[in-house]
């Protein structure tokens, strides 16, 4: 039932469980019977009889669920963190690749080829030289702050003002107003998408 289609994931679950179980339960058997039948006669054998003997113990390890380690390593990996591959491939039972070896890779997505044609045929709207000649009528006065900035810190370079001047410079700038420039380029950003969307 754990293997055969026909039988709900629950029950799979359920039978799985008792499986491990009851080699849990082989396990500490068979290291009962080799601490009765070997160890014990083996240390008083070559020792004597003792107050305390050495104990086996045989481990039944649960087997670890690889779909969901692979699913973690995908999330987590991009986000930094750092896994040893031969760790990786010995938790999935694969052997270190040799040299010369064709390895695996991720498939990757084939680029659309360009119709040159099509791309050529197409004519700009009118619409886009309109809201080119809007926004270029008075570009001056939208990048005045930013040729500001770019000028006090040529002065202070060229200056050769110490660190602190220069920093007191900088935190100055905080105050520079450059967010019509930012609505504009924004407004402008959003009305060309509009505009692409309506002329595919």
């Amino acid at each position: 039932m754990t293997a055969d289609d026909g039988s709900s994931q629950a029950q799979a679950t359920v039978h799985n469980e008792v499986r491990h179980d009851v080699l849990k339960s082989d396990a500490r058997q068979l290291a009962d019977t080799l601490n009765r039948d070997l160890i014990k006669p083996y240390i008083d054998l070559n020792f004597g009889p003792q107050a305390r003997y050495p104990c086996l113990e045989l481990r039944a390890p649960k087997p670890e669920d690889l779909k969901a380690l692979a699913e973690s390593l995908e999330k987590l990996v991009p986000l930094g963190l750092k896994v040893s591959a031969s760790v990786v491939r010995d938790k999935f039972g694969l052997p270190d690749p040799k040299e010369g070896d064709e390895l695996l890779k991720s498939p990757t997505q084939p680029v659309p080829a360009l119709n040159r044609e099509v791309a050529l045929s197409r004519e700009t709207p009118e619409e886009l030289d309109d809201l080119l000649d809007e926004f270029t009528a008075d570009w001056e006065p939208q990048l005045q702050p930013v040729e500001d900035v770019k000028q006090l810190l040529a002065r202070m370079i060229a200056g050769g003002k110490s660190l602190g001047e220069f920093r007191q410079a900088l935190m100055g700038l905080a105050g520079n107003d450059d967010t019509v420039l930012a609505d504009r380029l924004t407004d402008a950003a959003f009305r060309a998408r509009a505009i692409g969307d309506a002329n595919p």
